[in-house]
Parts: C-alpha cells; sequence; structure tokens
C-alpha cells in the first residue's frame, strides 16, 4: 500500500510541475554551491545502483570548469537524475557514462549508455508528455512525464538538450547551459 501510495505521489508531483511549468508558474531558485560537490554526490548515488546492476558507471569532469557556479542547484540535480535514472532503468548490461566539459560559455553534459536504444521514428516522441516509447524486448512502466519535464527544466534554464539512439546499441543524451563568469568570488551564473 505504501509503495502504490508513494507511486501515485509521485505521478501527481509529475503532473504538478508539468502543468507549473506549463503555465509559466515555475520559477527558479538560483543560489551559489560547489559543482563539484553536487556531481560527486549524483555519482555517488548512482555507483551503487549501477554496480548492483553489474553496470559500469563513470564520471568524467573537465578540469576547466569552475568549482562554484550560481544556478537552481535542485532543478539541476532532478534534470541529472531524471536522465540518468532512465540510463539506469534501460541499460541491462554494459555501461553508463557522464561527461562534463565546458566550452564558449556553455557547460555541456554528455549521458551515454549502452542500452535498449531508441528507434528513429520514435526519438522525436521521447520529449513529449505522457508518452512511452515502447519496445517488445522490454516492459518498465512510468508516466512518461520525466524527459518532458526534463526538456522544460533545461529550457528554462537557457539550454538545449538532444538526443541521439541506436536500437540495441546506445543511447546518447546531450545538453547544454549557458553560463555568465562573476569577477568577484569566481563565480559563474547558469542563466
Amino acid at each position: 500500500i505504501k509503495r502504490s501510495a508513494d507511486h501515485l505521489l509521485s505521478i501527481i508531483n509529475e503532473i504538478l510541475e508539468l502543468s507549473k511549468i506549463e503555465a509559466g508558474k515555475m520559477e527558479l531558485s538560483p543560489k551559489e554551491f560547489n559543482f563539484y560537490e553536487l556531481i560527486k554526490d549524483i555519482e555517488n548515488l548512482f555507483a551503487t545502483r549501477c554496480q548492483s546492476k553489474g553496470l559500469d558507471f563513470s564520471v568524467q569532469i573537465s578540469k576547466n570548469l569552475p568549482k562554484y557556479i550560481k544556478a537552481d542547484v535542485q532543478r539541476l540535480r532532478q534534470i541529472l537524475i531524471n536522465l540518468l535514472g532512465n540510463s539506469l532503468k534501460f541499460t541491462k548490461k554494459g555501461e553508463i557514462k557522464l561527461v562534463i566539459y565546458e566550452t564558449h560559455n556553455k557547460i555541456f553534459f554528455e549521458l551515454k549508455d549502452s542500452g535498449i536504444g531508441i528507434s528513429k521514428e520514435n526519438l522525436e516522441k521521447v520529449f513529449k508528455p505522457f508518452v512511452q516509447v515502447k519496445q517488445d524486448s522490454y516492459t518498465e512502466q512510468g508516466t512518461g512525464l520525466g524527459l518532458a519535464i526534463t526538456k522544460e527544466l533545461i529550457t528554462l534554464m537557457g539550454g538545449n538538450i538532444y538526443v541521439k539512439s541506436e536500437v540495441n546499441v546506445r543511447t546518447q543524451f546531450y545538453f547544454s547551459l549557458y553560463y555568465e563568469k562573476k569577477k568577484k568570488k569566481n563565480l559563474i551564473q547558469i542563466e
């Protein structure tokens, strides 16, 4: 009963969040935080889960990224957890890799997995609300809101997201966020 109630609450929260975004009522709460600490927390969260499935998991972060940034840390965490959670859900063997780097005042995130992949005709559907791409070899259930919310949050934060995939080979998500360097305290602002 508790598991079902938690699942129902999760669905309701996702619907409410998407409704807020679509109504233009979602507000970002940027604050200064240790970017490397956030990534380490995410890495620790998924390393154990990947290990329990027999998957290799790695995070590569470019040394030229600043230690402190100003952004909505809760939303950035949510984006990374949604994307990595999907990779974990749809990868039965092989690896999941997150690569983070900076170029031309943008932070880039590349998430690659050796999961079940997405067919070309379904690639455009993955970011639509309440749409779940079905594959015969896979029976996981969900609301079909995770990637829709993720895309909207990235857009709200001034970024873009793209996906490339090959069925039964790999899926790769790429997203980027602009930032502005601050002269004091060596901070950057993600817009």
